[in-house]
């Protein structure tokens, strides 16, 4: 839609973009009267990669993102348009047809100069040439040494239908742990809204943002981007600061926000709108224009029906995009109220929630962040608060840490030496995959038990025959073992908690023998994934759902890197149990060298030894090789081969020798932890460098 401006308004906003700023008063005039202006809805494509030529572009509000189309219809950004920025140029210069499809992000204004305008101007004005020439010269040689010459900005808003439910405690917090976590930059937004009778209306809680002096009116920043970026608060102790008051009335409201956000964009990694409680249109309007939208709900009956009323007339106004993927919901607890459970809030809500947020208390151990114009307490670092909220932060902030624990049935317990290396540096971890023994090992830890609490549970089975409780012997239809005992033997340890409890998101890799599909195990209990992932083809009973025939993980994906690749998990700690063919060559070779050391030089000198050894090497021949030992043997042979392309994903890899013990020794606690712990500090360097990038 072209907007009618004035020549007088086109002449003050071309004069504040950088590559226009230095031309005089005639040659502006010269451009205002060849430019106009057209104002484009968030998701409209301004034009497309193939299309001809057309003019000349430059953006004035909003944000545009330039990207390819994969053949499967994926976006592949290539690169953030903010304010100032121009664009269309090569295409006009060469002739060729554009290369890339520009797409709004929000709600844009861009003006436009058609191509013989745009030639004839460059012809009045030649030292507009050169500046272009210069600048896309510049902008070409970053592209060479693929350095950005701008970054994706995020806007995020939060919300809470109900005032007092904590959006504002919990907006602050996200935006405070942003800029710890990321070290980025971030501003927080704290917006009011004017009543009908004029009067400001000032938040109340003890915990909530408490400015010294009222905030600023909107209309006075709106236009004068200059003046707003003078007016916010620089904060080095968290993320910088602005509060501004609004009128709802004001019918334009939402697209004023949206220039004035975007503007923000050029500056800020991260942008935080703590939005007031009104469910005005111009707020779901608002909302709609944000990258992610997190809606902070109270934990009663009445405010989740509240909530599920909101949510619908947000869905009816919000694109597809957002509604599929970035309405986050949070539930406030309660202090001593028993929380209801997940299933029955998704329940009422018809959408899954994305987390409970903890309560938080004045006398808890808070610290303060008090500035001259803004005071705010947030709770200390060791707070579950303060802990939920750096999870979050760094799932937003695509900081995240990621660790896969492969399969190798017995061989797992060293994962258990691995987790005391990761816990005894302060490594973070913010998500854990397993697969088979993996599985079994990233459980317990994800719930809550630490490397020395998993390791006491290990210690269970020290002899040989305490290993014999996980064996339930069966007619072997489908695997000599049920399965029964270790799933009790589960239970026991973990009881009936589902993946919501977990205090670190938890992926259990398993696979589905019927359709021939891995399966990716989040929802649901914990015990019954783990059991899924455990089931070794042919020793292990599978589990039958309908009609899925599920069966270990580590069959097809002994190590699932590509878990944690897939959804956007940057650095990636995996660990590879499987022995390597220069392993096997060592374990026999090993092995064949104590036999030797073993053998006296005599016969006379111990008969009955020679005469033992003979029966127990009859007996070995009689039952070797016995079954399981092919089975087991023969998937692990081609599960090294599919690990270690998988291992090409991981910017860690942890390789425990371990050597000279069996897949199914799972009495050799000591050792096996030991080499996990051994091979992890090794590469100890190498993790610090990755999670500090």
């Amino acid at each position: 839609m072209i907007n009618p401006i004035s020549i007088i308004n086109k002449f003050l906003i071309i004069r504040q973009i950088p590559v226009f700023s230095s031309l005089n008063w005639f040659e502006l005039h010269q451009i205002a009267s060849r430019c106009t202006f057209h104002e484009y809805s968030k998701g409209a494509v301004i034009y497309e990669k193939g299309d001809p030529p057309d003019g000349f572009y430059c953006l004035v509000s909003g944000r545009v993102c330039a990207y390819n189309l994969k053949d499967s219809g994926e976006k592949q950004n290539v690169e953030y348009i903010y304010r100032g920025t121009y664009f269309g140029i090569i295409s006009l210069l060469t002739g060729e047809p554009h290369s890339l499809t520009f797409e709004t992000l929000n709600d844009s204004l861009v003006f436009r100069i058609e191509k013989d305008d745009f030639h004839d101007m460059l012809n009045k004005i030649p030292r507009l040439a050169v500046d272009f020439s210069y600048s896309l010269s510049r902008r070409l040689k970053k592209k060479l040494h693929h350095q950005k010459s701008i970054f994706e900005s995020t806007i995020i808003s939060t919300y809470n239908p109900r005032q007092g439910t904590g959006g504002s405690i919990y907006a602050f917090n996200l935006a405070h742990h942003l800029k710890e976590e990321t070290g980025k930059k971030v501003i927080f937004i704290d917006m009011h809204c004017i009543s009908p009778s004029g009067v400001y209306q000032k938040k109340t809680s003890k915990l909530s943002p408490f400015w010294q002096n009222l905030p600023i009116d909107f209309n006075e920043v709106i236009d004068d981007y200059a003046n707003a970026e003078s007016l916010i608060v620089k904060n080095d102790k968290s993320a910088d600061l602005l509060s501004v008051c609004f009128d709802l009335s004001d019918s334009v409201l939402s697209t004023k926000i949206s220039q004035f956000v975007s503007n923000l964009a050029n500056d800020y990694h991260f942008i935080i709108l703590d939005l007031p409680s009104q469910s005005d249109d111009e707020v779901l309007a608002t909302l709609n224009q944000s990258d992610d939208i997190h809606l902070i709900l109270g934990d009663s009956k009445a405010d989740l029906i509240s909530g599920k009323s909101f949510l619908r007339k947000l869905r009816q106004r919000a694109s597809a995009e957002l509604r599929e993927q970035k309405i986050k919901i949070f539930v406030r607890q309660t202090a001593n109220k028993k929380r209801l459970p997940y299933e029955k809030i998704n329940q009422i809500l018809a959408q899954d929630i994305y987390a409970y947020l903890f309560e938080i208390f004045v006398d808890d151990d808070t610290q303060m962040i008090s500035l001259d114009e803004f005071q705010i307490l947030i709770p200390d670092s060791k707070t579950r608060f303060s802990q939920q909220m750096r999870k979050i932060a760094r799932e937003i902030g695509d900081v995240r840490v990621g660790l896969v624990l492969g399969g190798g049935a017995a061989l797992g317990i060293s994962h258990v030496g691995v987790l005391r290396a990761l816990e005894r540096e302060g490594i973070p971890v913010d998500i854990v995959v397993g697969s088979s023994i993996g599985a079994l090992i990233a459980g317990l830890w994800a719930l809550g038990n630490d490397a020395q609490k998993i390791e006491e549970f290990a210690r269970e089975f020290e002899s040989k025959i305490k290993c014999l409780n996980l064996l339930d012997i069966i007619f072997p239809k489908s695997g000599f073992i049920g399965g029964y005992m270790i799933k009790r033997w589960l239970r026991k340890k973990i009881g009936k908690q589902t993946f919501y409890n977990t205090k670190i998101p938890l992926k259990i890799v398993a696979y589905d023998l019927t359709k021939r599909e891995d399966l990716v195990l989040d929802g649901g209990d914990v015990v019954d994934a783990i059991r899924k992932s455990i089931a070794i083809p042919g020793v292990i009973s599978p589990v039958v759902e309908g009609d899925r025939v599920i069966i270990d993980g580590g069959i097809v994906n002994p190590l699932p890197t590509d878990v944690l690749a897939s959804m956007g998990v940057q650095k990636i700690i995996a660990v590879n149990i499987l022995k390597s063919p220069a392993d096997v060559l060592k374990d026999y070779q090993t092995l064949k060298e104590k036999e030797e050391k073993k053998r006296p030089k005599f016969i006379l000198a111990l008969p009955f030894y020679f005469i033992s050894r003979w029966i127990g090497k009859l007996w070995i021949k009689l039952l070797s090789p016995n079954i399981c030992d092919i089975i087991v043997s023969s998937f692990q042979s081609v599960d090294y081969v599919l690990a270690e392309q998988s291992a090409e994903q991981a910017d860690v890899l942890i390789h425990p020798d371990l050597t000279g013990i069996d897949w199914f020794e799972l009495y050799k606690v000591d050792e096996l932890i030991q080499r996990g712990e051994t091979a992890t500090q090794d590469k100890m360097n190498d993790i610090k460098r990755v999670v500090s990038q």
